[in-house]
């Protein structure tokens, strides 16, 4: 069951501005007295086959989502907003790979992992994101990686080497200037997003010298399907005050993985395949969503799960300074605790949505990229920019699809200006100013010094 937990939040975070609604069976039900803590893992558990280096890849990726997400609503409170964490962990640690001094230190604190283990990280997500893969009747995840870089960049064979051994990047030579060459590359992401990002790129410029990409595309069956029977027209009240009409969806059943407090209701709604799971969240009448995310105190020791306390083991250190509070480092809501069976009935909306633009404005306000030495992918001195994201969600009746897709694109560095000389050995102009005020103190012409 652990891989869901991880999956959750590694994979897709989202908010909603659509409506749900979760009805607890006769009402708020108090924990009864001696009632057994959470029911299921928590969210941060292990990954079965990745050690503790895939637990610790997750609870970083898990943290720079949160991150991200809270700094994306900030700036847009009423749109849709959807995001994953682990496609674009996934494209700005390939791109960390090359970064050297105080820039590789940047993705360290903004990605979460500690400090000098840019390597150990790559090893860690990578080791997460094969376990994660999955090809089955209830459910697909898949991802790809690609490379694509102008036919004189020479990268150092170690960048290279990490690209190909860690990430199993697809490499390809681009010539940036061929307008063929963005057609290949979105037609690269829309292929392995089964066309569910059939166009991430608008432009290259002409200068763009590397193109490093993730792609990421799940799809998988509910446990409990809703019967489309029951789906009718209902209204949403948006948080811009309008009202809304959808197609809402209508599940009872015998019981969900549910939690609720004067903040929030939350349920866990499963999959076929049981290691992956839906979270759906719910804030309180007149909360935003963003108030779910809010660094708050963590659970209670009831509800905490047996053996969630710290691990010193080594490896990855744990969650960058000033993560967010809870079991893993996470507002409560996504901790993965305090989740018990309870019946009752679930009203959440058929949708299908896509978002996505380039964060590369708001990663740097996070603290990435103000600082650009990537000497360690190669020679030639590149300055990255650009980085787009998009993601597709759609959730019906019968269980839920989603695609990922991040490009980092890298561009040649401005030429540094040449040393100027200017030798006053003929008649010049002087002045002397008050710089404040703008006065002119003193003006003249120097004609013989």
């Amino acid at each position: 069951m652990s891989g869901s937990r991880v999956l959750l939040l590694a994979s897709l975070l989202v908010s909603f501005c659509l409506p749900l609604s979760i009805c607890a069976a006769a009402g708020p039900i108090p924990a009864a007295v001696g009632e057994p803590a959470v029911e299921s893992a928590p969210l941060h558990t292990e990954v079965p086959g990745t050690g503790m280096a895939g637990d610790r890849a997750a609870h970083w990726v898990n943290g720079f989502g949160v991150n991200l997400l809270r700094a994306l609503l900030e700036e847009s409170a009423h749109a849709n907003t959807l995001l994953s964490p682990l496609s674009l962990a996934t494209a700005l640690t390939m791109t960390a790979q090359g970064a050297a001094g105080a820039t590789t230190d940047a993705f360290a604190q903004v990605l979460g992992y500690g400090a000098g283990e840019a390597t150990s990280a790559a090893q860690a997500l990578a080791a997460l994101n094969v376990e994660l893969e999955r090809e089955n009747t209830d459910l697909t995840l898949r991802q790809g990686n690609g490379l694509w870089l102008a036919p004189d960049l020479a990268l150092h064979e170690a960048f290279a080497a990490q690209q190909r051994e860690h990430f199993g990047a697809e490499v390809a030579s681009a010539d940036f200037t061929d307008p063929a060459t963005l057609e290949a590359i979105n037609t690269w992401f829309a292929e392995r997003t089964s066309d569910r990002i059939p166009r991430l790129l608008d432009r290259l410029s002409d200068d763009t010298r590397i193109v490093l990409g993730n792609a990421l595309y799940v799809k998988g069956r509910w446990q409990m399907p809703f019967d489309p029977a029951q789906t009718r027209p209902q209204s949403f009240h948006r948080a811009d005050g309008h009202t809304t009409e959808v197609a809402m969806m209508h599940l009872d059943t015998t019981e969900f993985l549910y939690r609720e407090d004067a903040e929030h209701q939350a349920l866990r709604l499963p999959f076929a395949d049981p290691e992956f799971e839906l979270l759906l969240a719910l804030p309180a009448p007149g909360a935003p969503v963003a108030e779910l995310l809010r660094p708050g105190a963590s659970d209670s020791a009831d509800d905490a799960p047996s053996g969630s306390g710290e691990n010193t083991d080594a490896g990855l250190s744990a969650a960058a300074p000033g993560s967010a509070t809870g079991s893993a480092g996470l507002p409560e809501v996504l901790s993965g605790v305090g989740f018990r069976p309870r019946p009752g009935r679930l009203e959440l909306p058929r949708f299908d949505l896509g978002t996505g633009g380039d964060l590369s404005e708001i990663l740097q306000r996070m603290g990435l990229f103000q600082s650009q030495d990537f000497s360690r992918m190669a020679a030639e001195p590149l300055v990255f920019g650009p980085v787009v994201h998009k993601v597709a969600f759609a959730v019906d009746e019968a269980g839920a699809e989603a695609a990922a897709a991040t490009a980092v694109v890298g561009v040649r560095s401005a030429r540094p200006r040449e040393p100027f000389a200017m030798v006053l050995d003929r008649p010049f102009l002087l002045g002397l100013q008050h710089g404040p005020s703008g006065t002119w103190l003193f003006l003249g012409r120097v004609g013989a010094p």
